[in-house]
């Protein structure tokens, strides 16, 4: 167990990762507890951390100050630098050894896990390390372990309460015996421990609070590593259509593990997992708007125009009160994804802006941002950032509203993917172009796309705003019949680099993000 948990603290976090998740990367902390000291002496120690001979009998009180400096290299993984003066009583019974001071000094490196659970208010968090402990007969050192729960007081601010166990080496390093009267269950080593410590945890180094609250905006990327914006373009004398390409974002090619892991230990889901190559492509930052599609339906003739309108009926499906025409025309929604759509309706509308929808693997591959065995778009296996707040828009197991939306949420909203793209998680789930198939082995490993014209499904990911937690994993499908349109399914869509409204021009870095509603 304590080998699996090292590795998990210490796997690989990208740099990128940090400053989407972690504002604020170093914390310090201070506290107090009580002490207790387990191991050889006296003959009445029974040698367990609950035999409170320090408090009986002790000259002095069993006390701890604890004092940590951390940084934090993801909202789950930290690394700590921590100090344990602590005053155990019963040591200084220590005979002819000479042993008459019962203050330990305990220097301790750790690796901290933090377990996101999002329907707690606490945060639990598990400590695994090494401590070197001073003021002895001899150094001591040896394992350290601990754990605790963190609350939240604000953003940078939070009370703890933890227990911690440093257990020392060689056995007379603590209190020069090497001898268990008693038959001391700790061996060859003695420890010193904190029974129950609580205090104050301060976050600091990270941006400004201006500059923390303020909406996301992408950034200039590297063109060959990271995904790059698309600027408005000619191609060979004529004008093309870029309202799609302002908001799109190059996609570099990649190889990936295709499906889930270890988010489905229930094999929920079991088509499997594949390793497979995409090659490079743009791909919608924002899910097409209900403003975009009437656009889209103001340039078709009348009768085409009634062909692709959003079904009005699928609101009654759905049992909802909300009004159809209020949604799709209204102008407070506007910014809000269209849904009611068909698989055809959404190809249509793709086709028309020299697009088309994303296969399945080019969908996941953007939604996971180059990271293998993620359950969602950003680190951890919660839905909510340090601060509590929900980074999806979905249906927690507080109701639809507690992430800020009741139903859809505007498509620039909650938070981006570390390339750029909006509501890879959430809000609405979306079409791709595939067509439904059970295993991921029936597909090519090199830009897999299924096709059959006899299945009436076709797959949709991403899940949406009346999904639960787990259905909004980047790596979860769904199929759903490519004739019927609902009120959670929306779409986005692609434009392949050999498209004839063609490659960027060579400086196409830069695009403006759309304003906040």
């Amino acid at each position: 167990m304590i080998p699996g948990l090292v590795v998990l603290l210490f796997s690989p976090t990208s740099s990128l990762a940090q400053s989407q998740e972690v504002q604020d990367p170093f914390f310090a902390k201070i506290g107090i507890g009580f002490s207790d000291y387990t191991g050889d002496f006296p003959a009445q120690n029974v040698g367990h951390p609950l035999d409170f001979q320090d408090f009986v009998r002790g000259t002095g009180f069993p006390f701890t100050n604890t004092s940590e400096l951390g940084y934090q290299f993801s909202s789950s993984k930290a690394v700590v630098l921590g100090l344990q003066v602590g005053n155990y009583p019963i040591v200084g019974y220590a005979g002819d050894t000479g042993l008459k001071d019962s203050y330990r000094y305990t220097l301790q490196l750790m690796g901290r896990y933090t377990f996101d659970i999002p329907s707690w208010s606490v945060s639990p968090y598990a400590d695994v390390g090494a401590n070197v402990t001073f003021s002895g007969l001899k150094t001591g050192y040896g394992p350290t372990v601990g754990g605790g729960v963190s609350v939240p007081i604000d953003r940078s601010v939070s009370f703890f309460v933890e227990s911690r166990f440093n257990f020392t080496y060689p056995d007379d390093a603590i209190d020069g015996s090497a001898d268990a009267p008693n038959g001391s269950t700790t061996g060859p080593f003695d420890s010193l421990n904190q029974l129950l410590g609580f205090g104050v945890r301060v976050n600091f180094g990270g941006s400004s609070d201006a500059e923390s609250t303020a909406p996301p905006t992408p950034s200039p990327l590297p063109s060959r590593t990271e995904p790059t914006k698309i600027s408005a373009m000619t191609s060979r004398g004529a004008t093309a259509d870029t309202s799609r390409f302002e908001e799109a974002v190059r996609i570099p090619s990649g190889t990936f593990i295709m499906g889930l892991t270890d988010e489905d230990p229930l094999s929920i889901q079991n088509a499997g997992r594949k390793r497979v190559t995409v090659s490079a492509f743009y791909l919608d930052q924002y899910e097409v708007t209900n403003a975009e599609y009437r656009e889209y339906l103001s340039q078709l003739s009348p009768e085409k125009r009634k062909e692709r309108l959003p079904d009005s009926t699928a609101w009654n499906k759905a049992r909802t009160q909300e009004s159809w025409d209020t949604y799709f025309r209204s102008e407070r929604y506007a910014e809000y994804p269209v849904v009611a759509v068909t698989w055809s309706e959404a190809q249509a509308y793709c086709k028309a802006q020299n697009m088309r929808l994303p296969t399945e693997a080019e969908w996941e591959y953007a939604a996971r941002a180059g990271h293998t065995g993620r359950v969602y778009p950003w680190n951890g296996l919660g839905t909510r950032d340090q601060e509590g707040q929900y980074l999806a828009n979905f249906k927690p197991s507080e109701g639809y509203s507690i992430d800020g939306y009741a139903f859809t949420a505007p498509v620039d909203t909650m938070r981006q993917n570390q390339w750029h793209l909006y509501n890879m998680s959430g809000n609405v789930a979306e079409w791709t172009r595939d067509a439904y198939t059970p295993l991921y082995d029936d597909l090519s490993d090199f830009n897999p796309y299924h096709t059959d014209e006899d299945e009436p499904r076709r797959i949709v990911r991403g899940g949406a705003w009346n999904s639960t937690a787990h259905f909004i994993g980047v790596g979860v499908r769904d199929a759903q019949p490519k004739d019927q349109a609902s009120v959670d399914v929306g779409f986005r869509c692609v434009r392949e680099l050999t498209s004839r409204a063609s490659a960027p021009p060579a400086d196409s870095s830069s695009s403006t993000a759309r304003p906040q509603e």
